[in-house]
């Protein structure tokens, strides 16, 4: 695929750029880079555009490019950027901020595309989003452009249909994972499952188990460790563009054959690997025997998940939903913290339930299933691809309007039950587990486990530590002799002083640096060389932990940031 990056800056401000470029240059994509000054020239065809005109002029010219307004600044390099990218003609274009959306729209072809992130302007219909919810073109990786989704075979499939299989599933045990889910749905059907909810060593699973399905985690990392006997590994991958970079670098990690998406099949171009539709489902023992009927629901409308009790960028709207709602005259349950049995029986007992995916990605959260299946009318924000799996209206309801006033309207009509009742039916025919362990093994049977290299660990210590936190992406050093150069897939600034305020990590190797290091950083610092021999716990924050191997010191904030 031909991808032109726009936007404004270079590589010793924007080494996240330089990162992204080599990324989808590892996807097999052709780069092109269009802004106001190159990338270095290893990554992509660049394009050097003047940011301010006129040119020459010696120190005439000088002064009047001195003395230009910040707007006719912006005017000049947009429409530079605008001119460039159009002669490159890209099938995708990715405007690096908010500012180049616009630029991107104006010239993408009517077959590209534009990326944004989930919280820029929408490009209208060339947004790569909406078009990878429902144009095949635009949810598949080049290793493998003619794959095509279907639903499964309508009805439950049998218990026991698939005895003497064997599968190795693979996934961190905290109560909300979904590889809980997928393991009662494989104990359903006969499957000899093998768990690993820490390391793996190849050489205890029997050659001739059926594939590896390793679930995304919020934890540490799943080790692997030996040969590969032949099993094909597929990783399913629960979020979109936040983890974006986190997934792309585990699935090089696993050695993955397989990437399996829940959603989000606009990101499929990220990946180096063949990419499946994967989507969350339903899980039918969570349900209790007899559900209510639908008009004998004690709650007319219900909202669970998080955000709910204080405002934050992530999840603004579903705050301002919880407090339209608690002070509506509608029977309302609003709150958070459930585990999965208390939420599917909460939602047992609503006639409504509300689903909002946030600002951080475009998720089919498993609260679109956990609803329908539970026999709620779903009102959920218009996420990329949920029509495909339910049709709206008929089984579901997009939300427009005041969320308030639609409630009440849809509790008035003479159809909600109907709606109700028809997303029970499609996600008992076509959305349980059982139906995703049935298209796993299928999967798992077509694919061909691949030579592929194993991952070679920097030499660096410092390197080599950061190396282990998957998560970690943007890196930041407060002492350019400590050696990153190795951390090619990370957007590593050598000198931090350059670096954006928040970082997800940065690294010292003196004191007296730690204490802004940590003020700046999300998730970890690195300490090496004279500042690891000092008391570190005096400028810990409470929840801090402290784990030294290889010579390096890494400060775990505790902020709670995503571990895989």
């Amino acid at each position: 695929m031909r991808i032109c990056l726009i936007g404004r800056g270079g590589p010793n401000e924007r080494p996240d750029i330089a990162a992204l470029a080599l990324s989808l240059q590892q996807a097999d994509h052709q780069v092109h880079t269009v802004m106001t000054r190159p990338l270095q020239p290893t990554i992509g065809t660049g394009v050097e555009l003047a940011g301010r005109r006129p040119q020459g002029l010696g120190p005439v010219g000088h002064l009047l490019r001195t003395a230009q307004p910040s707007q006719l600044r912006h005017q000049i390099a947009q429409h530079g950027l605008r001119s460039a990218a159009k002669e490159v003609n890209a099938d995708l274009l990715y405007p690096l901020s908010s500012r180049e959306v616009a630029t991107a729209a104006s010239v993408v072809s009517d077959n590209g595309a534009i990326f944004r992130q989930p919280d820029w302007p929408s490009p209208g219909d060339r947004d790569l989003a909406k078009l990878g919810g429902s144009d095949p073109r635009w949810q598949v990786s080049m290793a493998a452009p003619d794959v095509r989704w279907t639903l499964p075979p309508r009805g439950q499939p049998v218990e026991g249909r698939h005895r003497g299989t064997k599968v190795a599933l693979a996934f961190r045990n905290y109560p909300t994972s979904p590889g809980h889910y997928l393991k009662e749905a494989m104990w359903r059907a006969g499957i000899e499952v093998f768990l690993i909810h820490d390391r793996l060593d190849w050489a205890t699973l029997p050659s001739d188990t059926a594939g590896l399905l390793i679930v995304e985690s919020k934890l540490p990392r799943i080790d692997l460790t030996g040969d590969n006997p032949g099993i094909p590994v597929a990783f399913w991958v629960h979020h979109g563009e936040h983890h974006i970079e986190t997934n792309v670098r585990l699935a090089k990690t696993y050695r993955a054959d397989l990437v399996l998406l829940a959603h989000s099949l606009h990101l499929a171009h990220r990946f180096s690997t063949p990419v499946h539709r994967f989507n969350f489902a339903a899980e039918p023992s969570l349900l209790p025997p007899d559900l209510a009927p639908w008009a004998d629901r004690p709650y007319d409308v219900s909202l669970i998940g998080n955000g709910l009790d204080r405002a934050t960028k992530a999840y603004g709207l579903r705050h301002q939903w919880a407090d339209q709602l608690r002070r509506s005259p509608l029977k309302t349950y609003v709150g958070s913290g459930l585990t999965p049995a208390e939420m599917v029986e909460v939602y047992s007992n609503s006639k409504i339930v509300v689903n909002e995916g946030g600002t951080r990605h475009f998720p089919i959260t498993m609260r679109v299933f956990e609803a329908t299946s539970a026999g709620a009318l779903l009102l959920t924000d218009d996420l990329p691809g949920t029509d495909s799996l339910f049709e709206r209206g008929a089984q579901y309801v997009a939300w427009e309007g005041d969320l308030v006033d639609q409630c009440q309207s849809l509790l008035r009509s003479g159809n909600a039950a109907a709606i109700a009742a028809g997303g029970r039916a499609q996600s008992a025919d076509f959305h349980t587990y059982d139906h995703r362990v049935d298209r796993f093994l299928a999967l798992a049977n077509a694919a061909t486990a691949r030579s592929q290299p194993v991952m070679q660990l920097p030499d660096s210590p410092v390197a080599r530590r950061i190396e282990r936190e998957s998560d970690i992406h943007t890196v930041a050093s407060y002492d350019p002799s400590v050696d990153l150069s190795e951390l090619t897939d990370r957007a590593v600034w050598m000198d931090a002083a350059g670096a954006p305020h928040r970082i997800d990590a940065t690294v010292v190797s003196k004191a007296k640096d730690i204490p802004e290091a940590i003020e700046r950083s999300r998730a970890c610092v690195f300490v090496v060389d004279e500042a690891a021999s000092g008391d570190l716990r005096r400028s810990l924050p409470a929840g801090a932990t402290i784990d030294t191997s290889g010579g390096v010191t890494c400060l775990d904030l505790g902020t709670g940031h995503y571990r895989t």
